[in-house]
């Protein structure tokens, strides 16, 4: 088995959809929700570094598929939905760490194991 160097353990690649960006973790959960109501499954969210102003940008994607041709299905959907903005991107060299389920970033609330169910990745 091929020895994988440290700065590549625990990176991803693949390609999703990106339907939104805000820098607003609570923006980014009120659309989930809907979606979800709507029964979309595997969202899941990108929270960037900070930059060098101190913000950071957190994307809500959906999906996973090993080629952009593969996702464009999904895209046409996401956008006849109304998300005329989405485009399909390519997650290479991302940490682990910086992908988070809505559960993650939801915050403690009574109702968090609920949320964290019903954003389960299938």
């Amino acid at each position: 088995m091929p020895e994988v160097s440290d700065e590549k353990r625990g990176r991803v690649d693949f390609y999703t959809v990106q339907i939104l960006t805000r820098r607003s973790r609570d923006a980014i959960l009120a659309v989930a929700e809907e979606l979800f109501e709507d029964k979309i499954q595997n969202i899941f969210v990108i929270e960037d570094p900070m930059n060098q102003s101190g913000q950071r940008w957190i994307r809500l994607c959906i999906g996973v598929f090993e080629k952009k041709s593969n996702s464009l299905s999904l895209l046409k959907k996401i956008q006849e939905a109304g998300f005329k903005d989405a485009f399909s991107i390519r997650l290479m060299n991302k940490r682990l760490d910086q992908i988070l389920y809505p559960e993650a970033i939801s915050g403690s609330t009574d109702d968090s194991a609920e949320f964290t169910e019903r954003y389960r990745y299938r």
